[in-house]
């Protein structure tokens, strides 16, 4: 788990620096791992924050509209390397709209009060990941 914006004052960067770095090691990752297994990767896309706080052992890091485009950004600049990479036979899955408030920060009933989907999501979870993982040669 990353905050973007105490790294950007700890490493004395812009965001998309941290951003692109995590992009980085996400797609190092992957490729890893496919290369070693020939498997297909499924990467479930980071949620966006809730609009709510619920736990003081994860606390945030930036405004909620900057956590939010962080978020976008990470999920859609991976995604877009590995389209490119199809020889990885890996992708991003990214159910996060469906379970969004306006304004895009993830609806606290489907979240399990931390940092990851709850229990209403987890068979929608399932069965997209199935879906994707059967659609890719």
């Amino acid at each position: 788990r990353v905050h973007v914006a105490s790294q950007v004052i700890r490493q004395n960067v812009e965001p998309q620096v941290i951003i692109s770095g995590l992009v980085e090691s996400a797609f190092r990752l992957v490729e890893c791992i496919s290369r070693l297994s020939g498997s297909k990767i499924i990467f479930l896309a980071v949620l966006p924050p809730t609009d709510q706080y619920f736990d003081e052992e994860y606390p945030t890091s930036g405004s909620l509209a900057e956590r939010i485009h962080w978020v976008r950004t990470f999920n859609a600049q991976l995604s877009e390397i590995l389209l490119k990479h199809h020889e990885l036979r890996s992708r991003v899955l990214d159910l996060s709209e469906q379970y969004t408030q306006p304004g895009g920060s993830l609806d606290p009933k489907f979240s399990d009060g931390t940092f990851h989907y709850g229990e209403l999501v987890r068979e929608e979870m399932y069965r997209a990941t199935h879906e994707l993982s059967r659609s890719i040669p």
